[in-house]
C-alpha cells in the first residue's frame, strides 16, 4: 500500500523519531480531549465555567499545536539520517516522568514539580544553571499559585504536609 510505505518512509530518518513522539502526543492529546468532553460538562447549572471548560480549552489548544507539529516534522524529515540520535534523552525524559509520578504523592506537588524541572532542565539545556533553577522555581510556584491559591484545586499535599 502506497500510504504505508510513505509513512514508513516520513518516520525514518532523523525527524522520524521526533514525528512519532509528536504522534503518540497529538493521540494523548485527543484522548484528554474526547474525555474532557463526554465527561465533565462545560458549563454549570447557573451558566458559570464548569468543570469541563478549562480541560477542553487545554485539550483543544494541545491537540491542535501538536498537529501542526506533526505536520512539520512529516514535512521536513531526511529519510536518510539515523533514525533516533536522540533516543538517550527521549528515555531520560520519560524517566523523570515515571519518576515525577512517583514523587507527586510523596512529596507533594510543588517540591515534586520543582524537582522534576531541574532535573528535566539539566538534561535539556545542561550548563545553563541560572536559567535553569529560575525556571524550576517560578514556574511551579505560579502554577501553585494558579491552581492552590486562585482557582482553589486539591493537589497533592505528601506525606510530611508542607506549609505551601
Amino acid at each position: 500500500m502506497p500510504g504505508l510505505r510513505a509513512l514508513r518512509v516520513s518516520l525514518s530518518g532523523e525527524g522520524g523519531l521526533r514525528a512519532a513522539f509528536s504522534a503518540v502526543l497529538l493521540a494523548g492529546a485527543l484522548a484528554y480531549f474526547a474525555l474532557a468532553w463526554v465527561d465533565l460538562p462545560f458549563l454549570s447549572p447557573i451558566g458559570r465555567p464548569g468543570p469541563g471548560f478549562f480541560p477542553r480549552m487545554i485539550g483543544a489548544g494541545l491537540a491542535l499545536l501538536l498537529a501542526i507539529d506533526l505536520w512539520a516534522r512529516l514535512r521536513q524529515r531526511d529519510p536518510g539520517a539515523p533514525f533516533a540520535p536522540h533516543l538517550r534523552t527521549l528515555l531520560s525524559v520519560v524517566g523523570l516522568c515515571v519518576g515525577f509520578v512517583v514523587l507527586l504523592p510523596l512529596l507533594g506537588a510543588l517540591l515534586a514539580m520543582i524537582l522534576f524541572m531541574l532535573a528535566a532542565l539539566a538534561v535539556l539545556n545542561p550548563g545553563r544553571w541560572p536559567l535553569n533553577l529560575t525556571l524550576a522555581l517560578l514556574l511551579p510556584i505560579g502554577l501553585h499559585l494558579v491552581f492552590a491559591v486562585w482557582l482553589r484545586a486539591s493537589l497533592p499535599e505528601g506525606l510530611l504536609r508542607w506549609p505551601f
